[in-house]
């Protein structure tokens, strides 16, 4: 079941210097990390003058949805679901 969580969460970011991506690895949430298995997608969006990235992807057991601030570089964790 998808439940909307909005708890800024610490993320662990891989950064390629040829391509420029930017891809997360882990996520600590609730004093658990979560070894990320399987990126989905990655988009950006503007709100007024601020620049978000949302990045959504899986653990073994969750599906996660993660904005990361790109003016302050705080993470939010949007979404999680259980699948269920």
């Amino acid at each position: 079941m998808q439940q909307a969580v909005n708890q800024p969460v610490s993320m662990i970011l891989a950064i390629d210097a040829q391509t420029g991506q930017v891809r997360p690895e882990r996520v600590k949430w609730e004093n658990r990390i979560y070894c990320l298995t399987k990126f989905g997608f990655v988009h950006t969006e503007r709100r007024g003058l601020k620049k978000f990235h949302i990045f959504t992807f899986s653990t073994t057991t969750l599906d996660m949805c993660v904005e990361l601030d790109a003016d302050n570089l705080q993470c939010t964790l949007l979404t999680v679901d259980d699948g269920m």
